[in-house]
This record gives C-alpha cells, structure tokens and sequence, in this order.
C-alpha cells in the first residue's frame, strides 16, 4: 500500500521481508527516506560493478596528470619549447580539466549523472589519442586541453553518482576507497613511464623519441576500454527524485537491490520542483555562503600547494643530486615511481581516519597539516634517501588529504545542486593547478631556489588547516541532503 508522508515520518521502518523503502513526498523530505531505502538495501553486486566504473574515471584522472608531469622533459627536447615554459603543458591540461569541470557538473544536474559519466572517460580516450599523434606544439597543446575538457568531469560527475547510489553507513568507506583509485592512476602511469620512456627516447626528432608517445597512447586506449564498463549502468535515483520521475527511480533502486528483490519496494509520490542549474552557486551562497567559501580556499590552496611539488618532482628530484644528476634519466622515472607508489597507502590511512574519532574535518586538517611539514622538510634534507623518503610523505599525506576533501564536499552539499557544486569547486582547484605549474617552472627556472618554492606550498597547506578548522559541519553520519 503507499501511505501518506506523515505516516511515513510518523512509523518508523521496519527490516522484515516487506518492508517498504520509503521515497519522500517533497524535496525536504525526500532524502533521508532515499538513504534509508538504500541502507535497507545494502551493498550488492550493482554496487561493485558501479564503483569499478566510477574508479576508472578517477584514476584517469589522476593518470593524465601524471602523465603529463612525466612526460614534459621529452615534450620539451621534441617539440623545443623553453624551458621557462616546460610548465605550459600541464597547465593546458589543468586549463582544459577546469573548463571541463565547469561544464560537466552542470550537465549532469541538468541531463543527468549516466549521459556525462559516460561521455566524459570516452572522449578523453579519443583527445588523448590526439596527443599522443600530434604533430607540431600547437596541435600538441590543443590536444591537452580538449582531453583536460572531458577528463575534467569525473571526479565532479563520477563522485555524485556513486555517492548518491551509497547507503550512508558505507558511503565513507566506499567514497574515500574511491580515492585509492586516484592514487592508482597516477601509480600504474609511472610505471607505465619508467618501463617506456627512458628506452625509448632521445634529444633530437620524434624518430628516436617514441617513448612519450606510446605511454599517452596506452592511457588513451586504457580510456576507451574503460569506457564500455560505464553503458549499461542507470541514472541516479537521487536525480530522478529531484525531477520528479519517482517510478524510474522506483525501477532503479529494484534493480539494485536485485532480481529478484530482496525486498519489497513501493513508492510515494515526489513532486520536487527542479532547480535550473544557472542558479545552483546563487542557492549555495544563500544557504551555506560560510561552508561555500571556506570549500572554495580549502580547494584552491590543497591544489597549489601540493601542486607547486607534484609538477616539478622530477627536477626537484634532480636538484637534490638525486636521479639524471647521478645515475641518468632512468633513475629519476625510478624515483617518481616510488613517490606515487607511497600515495596508495596514503589513501588507505584517509580511509581509515574519516571514519575514525577524527570524521571528515579533522581528517582533512591532520592530514595537510602533515602534507605541509612534509613540504618543508623536504627543503631540508640533503641525501637521497632523506628525499626520497620525504617525497613519499608528502605524496601520501596528500592523498590522504584529498581522500577525506572528496569525501566531505559531497556529503555538505545538497542533491539539487551536488555535481554543480563539486565541479565549481573542482574548477577552483584546476585554477589554482595552471598557476602552480606555471610558478614552479619559473621560480626553478630564474632562481634554482627549490627551497623557497617548497615554503610557499608549505604556506599554502597552512591556510588549508585554518579553513578547515572553520567549517560549520561535520559530515560524519549525516544524511545527504
């Protein structure tokens, strides 16, 4: 039988083989008897099969920016671009990636999570294999941004759909697991380098220089691959609630909980009225204006101050004595390959904490506060072990700092207006990413001081404590809204 939405805030729900998985009947109420349908369903093969897809997406993430990095000292002996410019390439790819946040997240509010999370991995398979085929540097650098344009929109796009497919008791776990798989991809990337790259290259034409070329190529193809296990998945429930379709997400919560279900479901009717994606800032500014602009400088700081790091290990690797200085370019791709090893565990240990007495906020402030003290001792130390040892902390105490920032960002936000705010935030944290490779390069460049590059990301990380700090809520056990 449907009852009416006092009864249904009136009785609560009962876990026996009829149960009824209340939907809600207006937009304020729909969400907690959402969650508590998705809670009364569990975890199921749907949801395994789902978070591979949306893993995929977020490595390649993750794998782009990597590539990019790694690849730039052979981008620049091919194509001859100054070396006070060796930072434009990453750049193009951030700039592309905020364009693409920008555009993904409001298209997915607005078309839905399935059109985008599909589209996104694929078209960047195919702009990737335009970088690995360009030609000159200007097809080169159009070839970036429009792959950061597509691979911009999976972790805004990817997160929100799987967050929303989550009962809230998993949704932690499961979200900061999700990250592993962004560590993942920059992992399996610098393997796929250090195995390709030093073999295959040289100084001169692209003849000799095949090994860039065949790594981008690979991700491309990987890209593409991954793309197939992302057709056959349904749109989120939660969008369908918020645009009123109750049935289609009636169907799709059947079939996640399996054929047959496991248990009964019926549906109260949901008029939600939809809200125009061009209005999603204008209602976060009205409603949480202080946790908006908190998320904003949390997101642009983490950005820049690992960022001036990441887009420069290699070189900041070398200005340690440590790498071509001593053993050739093999040793430096060796030595970018354990950095991004250490990022792995990194991410476990933020699984671990935001779930821990510590919940989303002080998870995220623990851990860029150590991602900065790992900043500054890297200034310090002298010897290859030292480095190398303090570029591992660092890597992992950044992933362990955006395990629990992708985690919390979602969960604060409501659904009406959850992948619009996530890519606006995300698109904030690419700005800052086309400045720290920018900066990186020409401070190396004009200066060779590392140190005083290093204490500036440091600073950066520092104002992430203090905003973090200052957020209003906790997101720990607390229902999407």
């Amino acid at each position: 039988m449907i009852t009416s939405p006092t009864d249904a805030r009136r009785r609560p729900l009962q876990a026996d083989s009829s149960v009824e998985l209340l939907l809600a009947a207006s937009a304020a109420e729909s969400e907690l008897p959402l969650d508590a349908a998705l809670e009364q369903i569990g975890i199921t093969r749907f949801h395994a099969a789902l978070a591979l897809a949306a893993a995929c997406g977020w490595a390649a993430d993750n794998a782009w920016i990597s590539c990019v990095v790694l690849i730039t000292p052979r981008l620049a002996a091919e194509f001859s671009s100054p070396r006070a410019l060796d930072g434009l390439y990453l750049t193009t790819l951030w700039c592309g990636q905020a364009a693409g946040a920008l555009l993904w997240g409001p298209f997915s509010d607005v078309y839905g999570r399935k059109p985008a999370f599909v589209l996104t991995l694929g078209l960047a398979g195919l702009c990737g294999g335009g970088v690995a085929l360009a030609p000159t540097y200007a097809t080169l650098l159009a070839a970036l941004f429009l792959t950061g344009v597509a691979v911009g929109g999976n972790m805004p796009v990817d997160g929100a759909l799987l967050a929303e497919f989550l009962p809230p008791s998993r949704r932690g776990r499961w979200m900061v697991a999700l990250s592993v798989s962004w560590s993942l991809g920059g992992f399996l990337l610098s393997l796929l380098a250090w195995s390709l790259i030093p073999r295959l290259s040289c100084d001169g034409a692209a003849a000799c220089n095949a090994g860039w070329r065949l790594t981008v190529g690979a991700l491309a193809a990987l890209n593409l691959a991954a793309t197939a296990s992302r057709r056959g998945l349904p749109e989120s429930p939660a969008f369908l609630l918020a645009r009123g379709r109750a049935d289609e997400a009636h169907a799709v919560l059947l079939r996640v909980a399996g054929t047959p279900p496991p248990l009964g479901l019926q549906l109260l009717p949901h008029a939600a009225a939809e809200l125009p994606w061009r209005d999603a800032t204008r209602r976060l500014l009205r409603e949480m204006p202080l946790t908006l602009l908190l998320l904003a400088a949390i997101w642009f700081f983490a950005n820049l101050g690992y960022g001036v790091f990441n887009s420069s290990v290699p070189k900041l690797l070398a200005a340690k004595g440590i790498g071509a200085a001593k053993a050739g370019e093999a040793a430096v791709y060796r030595d970018a390959l354990i950095y991004a090893a250490a990022g792995v565990p990194g991410s476990l240990a933020g699984m671990l904490l935001v779930d821990s007495c510590l919940g989303r906020k002080w998870s995220l402030a623990g851990s860029a506060l150590a991602l900065g003290a790992g900043l500054a001792a890297f200034a310090l130390v002298q010897s290859e072990a030292a480095a190398v040892g303090a570029s591992c902390l660092i890597n992992a105490a950044a992933q362990a700092m955006y395990a629990a920032q992708f985690l919390y960002t979602p969960e604060v936000l409501p659904t009406a207006v959850r992948a619009s705010g996530v890519a606006l935030l995300s698109a904030i944290s690419r700005v800052s990413g086309t400045i720290a490779p920018l900066v990186a390069g020409a401070l190396l460049h004009a200066t060779g001081d590392s140190q005083l590059l290093l204490y500036i990301g440091a600073g950066c990380l520092g104002l992430v404590v203090l905003a973090t700090g200052c957020l209003p809520i906790e997101t720990k056990g607390r229902a999407l809204k």
